[in-house]
C-alpha cells in the first residue's frame, strides 16, 4: 500500500463566505464522495466551514461522511496514542530517547560502543510528539538495542549516573519491551497510511 501527499492547488479568499464555494470550485473533478476529512489549524470560521460543508452533501444526496478527529487529526491521534501509552506504563518513550541521547554529540562514545559490539550505526533522531512517522526509529532501535544494552551494563567510561545509561540498562529487565516497540511504532503509522489510502484528505 503507497500513500501519495501532493498539493492539488491553492485558492486565496476574500471572506470567510467564500470558503465553501471557493473550496468545491478547488476540487472540481474530483469524487467528493471520495473525501474522508477536512484537516485545519483551528480557526473558527473553519469549524463554520465544516458545518456547512456537510450540509451540502445532505443537499447534494452524499452519503458518506467526513472523519471528525478535532481541529488537528494528527495532532489529536498522537495525543490519544500517547495516553494509551501512559496508561499502560509502557517505557518506549524514554527508552528510544535515551537511545539517541546517549550518543547524539559524543564520537567517542560511539567509538566505544563500536570497538565493543563491532556496531557502526546509531539510533536516528526520535522525536516524541511525531510517533505517527517513527515506525522506521522503532525498527532501528529494535535491531540496535542489544549492542547498546551490552555497551551501558559493561563500558567503564560511561560517567556515573548517566541518566540515558540508566533508562537503558532497567529497560533490560521488561520482557515485553521489543513487542511494545514494534506496536509503538507500527499501530498508528499503519492505521494513518490506511486512512489516507481509503479516501483523500484536504487541508484548509
Amino acid at each position: 500500500m503507497t500513500v501519495r501527499t501532493r498539493s492539488l492547488q491553492s485558492i486565496l479568499l476574500a471572506t470567510a463566505a467564500d470558503l465553501l464555494v471557493k473550496f468545491k470550485e478547488g476540487i472540481a473533478g474530483l469524487p467528493r464522495s471520495k473525501l474522508m476529512q477536512i484537516s485545519m489549524d483551528g480557526p473558527s470560521v473553519n469549524w463554520s466551514f465544516l458545518d456547512k460543508y456537510e450540509d451540502n452533501l445532505i443537499q447534494e444526496d452524499i452519503e458518506e461522511k467526513l472523519l471528525h478527529t478535532g481541529s488537528c487529526g494528527l495532532h489529536v491521534i498522537n495525543g490519544a496514542f500517547q495516553t494509551g501509552h501512559q496508561e499502560s506504563c509502557w517505557k518506549v518513550n524514554s527508552v528510544l530517547h535515551a537511545m539517541y541521547c546517549l550518543f547524539k554529540g559524543v564520537p567517542a562514545r560511539r567509538a566505544l560502543l563500536t570497538d565493543l559490539t563491532e556496531c557502526k550505526t546509531f539510533l536516528k533522531k526520535f522525536c516524541q510528539i511525531h510517533w505517527t512517522v517513527n515506525a522506521s526509529v522503532a525498527d532501528a532501535a529494535l535491531k540496535l538495542y542489544d549492542n547498546v544494552s551490552i555497551f551501558v551494563k559493561e563500558e567503564k567510561k560511561l560517567p556515573k549516573g548517566l541518566s540515558s545509561a540508566t533508562i537503558i540498562k532497567e529497560s533490560s529487565a521488561d520482557p515485553l519491551l521489543a513487542c511494545n516497540s514494534k506496536s509503538d511504532g507500527r499501530i498508528i503509522p499503519s492505521f494513518s497510511h490506511q486512512l489516507q489510502c481509503l479516501r483523500f484528505c484536504m487541508m484548509i
